[in-house]
């Protein structure tokens, strides 16, 4: 039992369980004092009565504490979300690990001690550590959606994050955006124990990776690279978009890029610029455009082109892709930020048991999973060599767009126009001379 309708349970649960202790106690009154009886009957009806009457306040004091436990209140949520935090806690010491981590600063700066030329760091040339379903402790029935799986998750090194948002369906609450996990194929029926709101796992994101105490080891690191992916699910109405645009305005409004990559109008040359043009900015991307509303303005990037699944790329699509079309849609993915994961509700989703090693074969720029379930998928994700240690990885570079870097103009030829620094200062004439 989910939302609202939860509390307007509580009454009828306390009742019973009134209902239930007089019961007992009426059984044991009886019990303790017997009436006089004139017939063997009675007292035969009487044990009977009491072996059913307990039978059944035991099956109701049982059903009762199992629902219970998996009621949306203040108390359960709190209870749940502190244990699932201590359990994801421990798949990864991220907390305690956090300053063995290292910025994209140091990064490219291994990368160009390294021998790779500045004309391969085009922001599309990266991979990025993602996890998906942003905010979420799994699993999926009873889970959790808290403030503390998107810090922990940054702490574990996340930079993209992919949010699953649903227009808040409750009596009163406006389509506001909201994050929670909904059983398939119904676009309405929650399964975890919670909602929250899109704006409280947003503040925690932006506040943990650019607050200033989050990890003073880390030089630069509050010049990382941050991208949201803004998967709208259900119908979203106007309402969840303008709840989400100012859920952004309010977290990220300094961290913006510029106005010329407002509502998608620099899509086109976002992939191919470098990536160090985007310290300190967060790019949001989105399954809609939302055009029309304020946030239409907030969302750099969208899918596009002929293929439907440019921007997003489920698993299965991966998986079932032929050579000859995997050849094709490469230079599709190079040009657009790409991003594959599980929907939340997919058994994979929490298991991370799908092949996140192809989508990055196909050049996808986030594989999203789910950091807080031990597997061995998660291991080779977060090993030293992929994002153990720096949340961005550098593509193949078979995989690699080249920026095509302008040749710095010649210096004149002709030494009377000067030559080195004093080149394009002219010669002084040689004096007239007189007759």
């Amino acid at each position: 039992m989910k939302g609202g309708d939860a509390f307007a349970l509580n009454p009828l649960f306390q009742q019973m369980k009134g209902s239930v202790v007089g019961l007992y106690q009426a059984i044991q009154n009886k019990v303790r004092n017997p009436e006089p009886s004139s017939e063997g009957k009675s007292g035969t009806y009487l044990l009977w009565f009491i072996i059913i009457a307990t039978l059944v306040l035991i099956s109701l004091l049982g059903w009762y504490f199992s629902v219970k436990n998996r009621l949306e209140t203040p108390d359960n949520v709190r209870t749940h979300a502190y244990d699932y935090l201590q359990s994801a806690d421990k798949v990864g010491s991220y907390s305690t690990r956090v300053g063995q981590r290292k910025s994209l600063v140091d990064y490219l700066s291994t990368l160009k001690a390294g021998g790779v030329p500045a004309s391969h760091m085009a922001l599309t040339n990266f991979y990025f550590s993602t996890v998906n379903a942003a905010g979420l402790f799994y699993p999926q029935a009873d889970g959790v959606v808290s403030p503390d799986a998107a810090k922990l998750a940054v702490q574990a090194g996340a930079r993209a994050f992919i949010f699953d948002i649903w227009p808040d369906l409750r009596s009163g609450a406006d389509f506001m955006p909201v994050l929670h996990v909904v059983e398939s194929p119904s676009q309405w029926r929650r399964i975890t124990l919670n909602s929250m709101p899109f704006n409280t796992v947003l503040n925690t994101i932006i506040g943990t990776v650019f607050g200033s105490g989050f990890n003073p080891a880390i030089r630069g690191g509050s010049s990382d690279v941050v991208i949201l992916y803004l998967r709208f699910r259900g119908t979203p109405r106007p309402a969840t978009f303008q709840g989400a645009a100012a859920a952004l305005r309010d977290a990220m409004e300094q961290y913006r890029l510029d106005s010329s990559f407002y509502a998608c109008r620099g899509q086109n040359r976002l992939f191919r610029t470098p990536i160090t043009e985007f310290f300190s900015k967060v790019i949001v991307t989105s399954n809609v455009r939302a055009e029309g509303t304020l946030l239409e303005e907030y969302i750099n990037s969208v899918q596009k082109g002929p293929v439907p699944d440019t921007a997003e790329w489920s698993p299965r699509s991966v998986t079932n892709l032929t050579l000859a079309m995997e050849q094709e849609n490469k230079p599709l993915i190079q040009q657009t930020l790409t991003f594959s994961a599980p929907l939340p509700e997919e058994k994979e989703a929490m298991t991370n048991s799908w092949d996140w090693k192809k989508a990055q074969a196909l050049g996808i720029h986030s594989a999203g999973l789910n950091f807080f379930e031990p597997s061995d998928q998660l291991t080779e994700y977060l090993a030293p060599d992929m994002f153990g240690v720096y949340s961005y990885k550098m593509k193949p570079e078979s995989l690699r767009f080249t920026i095509q870097m302008i040749a710095r103009p010649g210096e004149p030829p002709d030494p009377g126009y000067g030559s080195g620094p004093t080149s394009g200062t002219a010669k002084t004439p040689d004096p007239i001379r007189g007759i």
